[in-house]
């Protein structure tokens, strides 16, 4: 990608996850420009600023809303990180709690009554077990396109070898 596309992109993400109305109006006004005139260059952009700015100026403006943008693709990634380390642990828990209640079903000294409940919960065990597990592929395919983008901006090969990579 071009530097164009990749501050286009940044902007983007910007605008998505926490809204352009959050940055600086300096900040704000050179997005809502960039993202306007995608095919002007920097010193363009600065001379349709009132007052002008050099391409200098507008060049650390792009700077200051990349690194926003990465800060907010890192705090998703986290925050996909820690979901997921989240939905794991329950994922394990539940399918220990669903062994025990199998080995208690087998005990020959419970009452039918109690074989009925301990059934009963285990359906209901399983059916939470699905719903954490469908969680789990959301949060894995949310995590490694975010990780692969992350990690391989700069060319759509790097992208799509990371994608096929954690697709399942």
């Amino acid at each position: 990608l071009d530097a164009a596309q990749r501050q286009i992109e940044a902007i983007k993400t910007i605008s998505l996850r926490q809204g352009l109305f959050t940055l600086p109006p300096a900040l704000r006004e050179v997005a809502e420009l960039r993202k306007e005139h995608s095919e002007l260059s920097l010193a363009d952009i600065g001379q349709m600023l009132d007052p002008p700015v050099g391409k200098s100026g507008i060049n650390h403006r792009m700077r200051r809303l990349m690194e926003i943008a990465e800060k907010i693709k890192e705090e998703e990634i986290k925050k996909s990180e820690d979901e997921l380390v989240k939905l794991l642990n329950e994922n394990k828990k539940l399918e220990k709690e669903i062994y025990d209640y199998i080995k208690k079903i087998k005990d020959e000294n419970i009452t039918i009554k109690q074989q009925k409940e301990y059934k009963l919960h285990i359906s209901w065990l399983v059916n939470r077990l699905k719903s954490v597990d469908n969680n789990i592929i959301k949060y894995k395919k949310v995590f490694y396109a975010f990780r692969c983008k992350y990690d391989d901006q700069t060319t759509r090969r790097g992208y799509d070898l990371c994608h096929r990579k954690h697709q399942s």
